[in-house]
């Protein structure tokens, strides 16, 4: 998990034992409704600016080793919730509440019993709701994008969908470097399309460890994060097909999940006089592309690295 992750996060993904906490009180954001009836089926359309309403009522997630529900009420103004986790395998449960005080972005800042301030990742749209690791349902809703995350929505099977482990195209610097590993400071670029951009390395929560892995993140003039750029290397250590092996999981992957691809060739000659091969296949996925893209040397039986890259299309 992400850089300053709360221990019991990293659990309710993992292993789902919890440590949650409760909350307290203090302004909430203006209410804005712009709702209408769908004239065949009387569903409730979608909506641009999505509110703190949007959250009201029960969201759940359920597998046969645990259960968590999240309500959300409203009282004079004062957004509270009631968060319930069920662990069968240890045959555990907890249940806490916290008051929110505001939402940014994909960041729901909450007050907790204790004095703390906590921040919470969301990512709502449809009928579902992403909520600190976890996609959460609701069969009443059909609710739309904050209107400061629209821009940037990468939608896929009626929900919002993560670039990267935890990280979804839109969020800031300091929420990205809240969920994800290790992330360097925010640097200004002269040299490319993105005016800025942050490096992590060794990112071995999203693939095995080969070598070197490295994560860039790159970010628009509104220092939204508009691209993920995810890169391992073969390590002197692993054999080339078992590498090969391996990365290629993420294409038949990507395949399963977004159906059929474009792959274009290229080659080309490095500094150090070795030849690169590269298949780069691509996926056009609405306001986002995917791209996962095999280096070779010398020979396609020599996968040297494999990267993917997930960009706001207007970048791409």
């Amino acid at each position: 998990m992400g850089k300053g992750r709360k221990f019991w996060c990293l659990v309710l993904v993992i292993s789902i034992l919890l440590s949650l906490f409760t909350a307290c009180e203090e302004e909430t954001p203006t209410k804005k409704r712009r709702r209408s009836k769908k004239d065949d089926d009387e569903k409730k359309e979608i909506v641009t600016e999505f509110t703190l309403d949007d959250l009201l009522g029960s969201w759940t997630v359920k597998t046969e080793d645990y259960e968590a529900t999240l309500v959300f009420e409203e009282a004079d103004d004062v957004y509270t919730a009631k968060w319930t986790v069920y662990d069968f395998v240890k045959e555990v449960w907890n249940e806490e509440t916290f008051q929110i005080k505001e939402r940014s972005g994909f960041t729901l800042l909450s007050l907790m019993a204790d004095g703390r301030i906590e921040s919470f990742t969301i990512a709502p749209f449809g009928q579902t709701l992403y909520f600190e690791g976890l996609y959460y349902t609701n069969s009443d809703k059909n609710v739309g994008f904050p209107a400061d995350t629209e821009k940037y929505a990468f939608i896929r099977d009626g929900q919002q969908t993560m670039a990267m482990q935890n990280v979804f195209l839109g969020m800031t610097y300091e929420e990205v470097d809240r969920n994800y590993l290790l992330v360097g400071p925010l640097e200004a670029q002269s040299y490319s399309n993105f005016p800025y951009s942050a490096t992590t390395h060794d990112v071995d929560a999203d693939v095995p460890n080969y070598g070197s892995s490295w994560a860039y993140f790159r970010f628009d003039a509104d220092q939204r994060l508009a691209q993920t750029y995810l890169h391992i290397f073969r390590s002197d250590y692993s054999s080339a097909s078992t590498f090969k092996a391996l990365t290629e999981a993420w294409l038949t992957e990507a395949t399963e999940i977004y159906g059929e691809y474009t792959m274009t060739e290229g080659s080309y000659t490095s500094y150090d006089d070795k030849h690169h091969i590269y298949h780069t296949y691509h996926w056009d996925l609405g306001n986002v592309v995917c791209e996962i893209e095999f280096n070779f040397i010398d020979t396609v039986d020599n996968l040297n690295s494999v990267s993917k890259t997930y960009t706001l299309k207007e970048y791409a």
